[in-house]
């Protein structure tokens, strides 16, 4: 059952595709009967973005982008069936002999939503000017800022990236990753800078942006032109914003949405009534928590020897026995039945799985006494940091729906009651989304917990997550923040070869599982309800942060 998506370059050093332009990212994608859909306008029900809504590529993050993903192409593709890279703006790519740059061949002829022109390579380098400025506030600015060094054109079909060496550099600037997005100079010149009533900077994709009300739903059309790659089934495709599962449920059954993400028990109810549900091709999602509060004071003392010093000192969270506690605490094998039926996978190491090279069987062989269900020994860990029922663990736990993984603010709540159990004072925070972002992205939160949910790679499981990479730009992501876990990192890093990479990865596993830098919760395939009387199929991965992905393979009922 498990794939994940190939990480960053490795076995991809050398990319080549000749022959005709047809995409593969459609494969095994149904072809049907020619004829009108029976909806002109296909509907995705979903919880809001977790963080942000814009139509501004620079202040969304990896789980948030999903929103615009719609009308952007990357230079590399991210095959819909099987996770695979393969073409898409770029028709072929290669790292030099040198180790420090890459070089991509573009497509030729692909044009730019509302007459914006034709994509060359100047449109790269716009791209990376952008999510590189210093203004840009989206969580992978400070990566393309700092890996990406120079850009050199060879006429407006071939450039070279030079590069300070990054082992996850194929992976994150395919469709895999974000921030390239691939967006129009052209456009930006001509329309200016996005907001949220004005229109994105022009994409690439089969649909483009139509229209877009906060709070309520974007709504993207079929581009009016033959698309180098597909044209959609439907003309048009909404992401429609509904907080409540139950209303996303009542939604889909009278037709007012077509695609829902429902809870587990919902899905039940749906399916007596004749609805259906269909799967994403690569099980690769995961769920966890993060803590709020662990940050290296003084990033640069730290990298040149020092210890760098602590944010939040006093923060309870700092202690790795009271993160063991919470733990230990949390039953996720009942979490599993009782909120996924028991179709999710109890995680044993939120980064790294056992069909992966970097997965060390230790973590198996340890998880039930490091990890496992115990409220008796979470009590006594609390009681060795100093807690007690005279001076009791308080934390805040924030109450967050991820749209992409409906039930995780079932997740949270059960969370809490396990964490009551055994004594905790827990503090349920609600709160607007775009403040949450704004104050993660500033480390205000000194003694919280985040739900998170990604589908990355390990290596950017580890940039995103464990370590203070990029303080300097000012976005630090969103967990723990460990300095012997983010020189393991530094020095990974720049790693281009698989069989060096490797030992490194799992080593650096290691750390942050002994350290619990995250509380492991579930690993997930990801599912969405259809109504099957507008809805064929939907070929897509899962296998991407956002989840969302590769909507233009929805397939319409004619």
């Amino acid at each position: 059952m498990w794939r994940l998506v190939a990480s960053g370059l490795l076995g991809l050093m050398t990319y080549g595709c000749t022959g005709p332009t047809s995409s593969p990212t459609t494969a095994n994608v149904p072809n049907l009967a020619p004829g009108p859909p029976l909806s002109n306008r296909v509907v995705l029900a979903t919880a809001p973005p977790a963080t942000t809504e814009s139509n501004d590529n620079r202040m969304l993050g990896q789980i948030d982008i999903f929103q615009l993903r719609p009308q952007n192409e990357y230079l590399i593709g991210i095959d819909a069936a099987s996770g695979k890279f393969v073409p898409e703006l770029a028709t072929a790519w290669s790292l030099g002999s040198d180790g420090r740059s890459y070089s991509f061949q573009l497509r030729r002829g692909v044009l730019f939503h509302r007459d914006n022109g034709e994509f060359t390579t100047d449109d790269v380098v716009f791209t990376w000017e952008q999510i590189a400025a210093p203004d840009s506030v989206s969580s992978d600015s400070p990566y393309w800022r700092r890996v990406v060094q120079r850009i050199t054109p060879a006429g407006s079909y071939e450039l070279t990236m030079r590069l300070d060496p990054d082992a996850n550099f194929a992976y994150l600037i395919s469709r895999a990753g974000n921030g390239m997005e691939v967006r129009s100079r052209t456009s930006f010149q001509r329309e200016g800078a996005p907001s949220l009533n004005t229109k994105p900077i022009a994409g690439t994709a089969p649909y483009q942006f139509l229209s877009r009300q906060q709070g309520a739903y974007v709504r993207f059309e079929r581009v009016p032109y033959e698309h180098w790659n597909l044209m959609p089934d439907f003309p048009e495709f909404e992401f429609r914003w509904i907080k409540e599962t139950s209303t996303r449920l009542a939604a889909l059954l009278t037709g007012e949405v077509h695609l829902a993400t429902l809870s587990q028990d919902l899905s039940v109810q749906a399916e007596r009534q004749g609805m259906r549900t269909v799967r994403s091709r690569v099980a690769a999602s995961r769920i966890f928590l993060n803590p709020q509060g662990i940050y290296v004071r003084d990033f640069d003392a730290l990298m040149q020897g020092g210890d760098g010093g602590w944010l939040y000192p006093d923060s309870p969270l700092g202690d790795v026995r009271v993160r063991r506690a919470l733990q230990k605490a949390i039953n996720l094998d009942e979490i599993n039945r009782s909120i996924f039926r028991g179709k999710a996978e109890v995680m044993v190491h939120p980064a790294l799985h056992p069909t992966r090279p970097s997965w060390n069987p230790f973590f198996e062989r340890a998880f039930k006494d490091e990890y496992g269900y115990d409220p008796q020994a979470a009590r006594q860990l609390l009681a060795e940091a100093g807690y007690g029922p005279d001076r009791p663990l308080e934390t805040n736990l924030h109450l967050t729906e991820i749209a992409q993984f409906p039930g995780t603010l079932d997740v949270t709540e059960a969370v809490a009651d396990y964490w009551r159990a055994i004594g905790v004072k827990v503090n349920l925070v609600q709160m607007d989304t775009a403040q949450r972002g704004n104050l993660t992205r500033q480390l205000r939160f000194d003694n919280h917990w985040l739900i998170n949910g990604s589908s990355t790679d390990a290596l950017t499981f580890y940039q995103n997550n464990w370590g203070p990479v990029f303080p300097a730009g000012g976005n630090p992501g969103h967990g723990g923040r460990d300095p012997e876990m983010t020189l393991a990192f530094q020095g990974l890093r720049p790693v281009m070869d698989e069989t060096r990479l490797t030992p490194l990865l799992r080593a650096a596993g290691e750390i942050g599982w002994r350290k619990h830098l995250s509380i492991n919760l579930l690993w997930l395939q990801a599912e969405v309800m259809v109504n099957p009387k507008y809805v064929a199929d939907w070929v897509w991965p899962g296998s991407i942060s956002g989840t969302w992905t590769h909507v233009e393979n929805i397939k319409a009922v004619h």
